[in-house]
């Protein structure tokens, strides 16, 4: 019995392993696999005279304008929203979107499943970040003072914070973590006639409640440096993108830097995700573009020539997208080049749901396809 139980537990273990190799094989060559076609797994029809924009949202995608929001996906229209906004400013966290008016005391939040939230801000807002929760936190100001709010989407104020722009700064960037708990933001401060940078942390759970304006740490040690977008790339994670440097910090309580790295070329593009930071980077005499791909370590994996002409940049799981308004190409941050292709009709927008599926605007449709 205790022979037939090991060959049993034996024959259970290989099956698992060579299970566990066809899926890794299977993952390493679908990733290195390149595609020249595709195939349309849905065609929405749009109103070509009005001017939209689009960010990935939910399964599909976010349709917005002066004139209203709607959700998309699966080539139906979930649901939409109008309103009148002249200078939209928007976020995207988990299954909740905050769009407001830049200038305006209103954010409007939109759940996937179309329930609708709105918030009035203390003053003007600037900027906005949404939760996978959907609290917000609002960039504000007016002429003497800068703010920092972070709202309930029912409304209830959970903090405030103040800054005299002659003394304390600036604010210019801010981001807040997925779980609603911590926001970033950078400073620019003049001293001497000098412009420096200070990225500030604050926490709002039990950790911060004894902190002074709920500030768990503070840098500027930029070396002159300005930083002028900070972002959470992950729950814990934090990205400084400065001119010439990118600073990595981690926080869970209180932020640590966990590394800086200086960049001797010119910074053309960045994007990100939870797993990888890239850049597009340019020789001074712009002769040599590359694609660098960084790990949340802060340790590069990839610097790969590209001679593409691009317009915009998205980023995909484990790829790059640069598009123009006829051509794309998709690189992996192994630096396969994954699909090329030379469109019959204008691109106006193109979203990548993973690393095989697009959402393709253009020419009064949107169309998702699937590479092939």
């Amino acid at each position: 019995m205790k022979d037939d139980k090991k060959k049993t537990a034996l024959i259970i273990i290989g099956i698992v392993v060579a299970v566990t190799v066809i899926i890794v094989g299977y993952k390493i060559y679908d990733r290195n696999k390149s595609y020249s076609a595709y195939k349309v797994e849905y065609t929405t029809k749009t109103d070509e005279n009005v001017d939209s924009q689009y960010c990935k949202f939910g399964q599909g995608i976010i349709r917005y304008n002066s004139d209203g929001i709607s959700y998309v996906s699966g080539g139906k229209e979930v649901w939409n929203h109008g309103f009148e906004v002249r200078n939209p400013v928007i976020d995207v966290c988990g299954d909740y979107v905050a769009i407001a008016d830049e200038g305006a005391n209103e954010i409007n939040i939109y759940g996937v499943d179309g329930k609708t939230y709105d918030v009035s801000t203390s003053y003007p807002v600037r900027a906005v970040e949404v939760s996978k929760q959907g609290v917000v936190a609002g960039l504000l100001g007016d002429d003497k003072a800068s703010y920092i709010e972070v709202i309930a989407k029912d409304g209830t104020q959970i903090a405030i914070g103040r800054t005299v722009l002659e003394g304390d700064g600036y604010p210019i960037s801010i981001s807040l973590s997925d779980d609603a708990q911590k926001v970033v933001a950078s400073y620019i401060a003049v001293a001497s006639g000098e412009a420096k940078t200070k990225v500030v942390f604050y926490n709002y759970s039990e950790v911060g409640k004894n902190e002074t304006d709920r500030i768990v740490g503070g840098f500027n040690d930029f070396d002159g440096t300005l930083v002028p977008d900070v972002e959470f790339v992950n729950s814990n994670t934090v990205a400084a993108f400065g001119d010439n440097m990118i600073t990595i910090y981690t926080i869970d309580e209180t932020p640590s830097v966990v590394k800086k790295i200086k960049i001797k070329k010119e910074i053309k593009s960045v994007v990100y995700n939870g797993k990888y930071i890239c850049l597009v980077e340019e020789d001074n005499d712009n002769i040599k573009t590359s694609l660098v791909v960084y790990d949340m370590k802060g340790d590069k994996i990839l610097d790969k020539n590209i001679s593409f002409t691009y317009t915009d940049i998205k980023m995909a799981d484990e790829s790059v997208l640069f598009y123009n308004d006829t051509e794309c190409r998709m690189i992996s941050v192994k630096g396969v080049e994954k699909f090329r292709y030379k469109f019959g009709s204008g691109i106006s927008s193109l979203l990548p749901l993973d690393d095989m599926k697009l959402v393709l605007s253009g020419s009064g449709n949107i169309q998702q396809i699937t590479l092939n």
